[in-house]
């Protein structure tokens, strides 16, 4: 999957997974940190988000701790939107190396849960 697929894919179910959850405040805090840590490792954008929420009022503790959970969920969700097309893709959308490879990345958010300088 090429990375201008999974950016398409990835922007048009954002909004929807934000819509579908948005009594967790945090599901937003989780979308930017995976789209921006998670997968790119873009840490001054995810400070300047959390700034830009911080300027408005307190960001809870359980938030921040709901982040664990919600980047991996989000992750997984997005795994299954790209199985569960393919019937419309072809079973080249989903090789065994891509999902491989998306193992090992849920895997490294479980051993780091990139805890420096995150919070």
């Amino acid at each position: 999957m090429t990375g201008t697929a999974t950016t398409r894919l990835t922007a048009r179910y954002s909004t929807a997974t934000a819509e579908s959850v948005s009594n967790f405040l945090a599901t937003q805090y989780a979308l930017h940190l995976w789209a921006n840590v998670f997968l790119q490792r873009r840490m001054a954008m995810w400070h300047a988000f959390i700034d830009g929420y911080r300027s408005i009022g307190p960001i809870t503790a359980s938030d921040f701790d709901a982040l664990n959970l919600f980047v991996p969920i989000r992750h997984i969700w997005l795994m299954g939107e790209y199985a569960g097309r393919i019937a419309e893709w072809g079973s080249e959308a989903v090789p065994a190396a891509w999902l491989a490879q998306q193992a090992d990345l849920l895997q490294a958010w479980e051993d780091e849960k990139l805890p420096a300088g995150l919070f």
